[in-house]
């Protein structure tokens, strides 16, 4: 029981049944007994820590990291290749070893085509080739 002269600042301050602001404002009223729960729990503003990188953010930004910011989500290659990696791996794998990256001719004749058919272009069609004299003298 409360004393009636206390019942105010009880009702205001100290009542554990009171309903209260998040302490983090996120806008929710709870339960002044069930604020660490919260807190802990339920807050969007509560900080959290990807299980993937390690970086933290905050809860109701957890969808944007998982979806666009998390360096080990997966994503595809962009070049249409349909290999899946780890986001921060994806620009080097575009740029160095994917099978559908432009490239130009390696025996420089000045041509350009995706990496996967540039071995069939320096065999077959490029005209700096080597190619053996129809002669049959051994030169090339």
């Amino acid at each position: 029981h409360v004393k009636v002269k206390n019942l105010e600042q009880h009702e205001h301050t100290l009542c554990q049944e009171r309903q209260v602001l998040c302490k983090q404002g996120c806008g929710i009223k709870v339960v002044a007994r069930e604020m660490l729960s919260h807190l802990e729990h339920d807050c969007r503003n509560r900080e959290l820590s990807c299980s993937m990188c390690g970086m933290s953010f905050l809860a109701k930004d957890q969808g944007a990291h998982r979806r666009k910011h998390c360096p080990h989500r997966s994503v595809s290659c962009t070049l249409g290749c349909g290999q899946t990696l780890p986001a921060a791996e994806a620009a080097q794998h575009e740029k160095h070893a994917c099978s559908h990256r432009h490239v130009r001719c390696a025996l420089g004749c000045g041509a350009s085509m995706e990496a996967r058919e540039e071995e069939a272009h320096t065999q077959h069609a490029c005209p700096l080739r080597p190619s053996a004299c129809p002669y049959r003298c051994g030169d090339f």
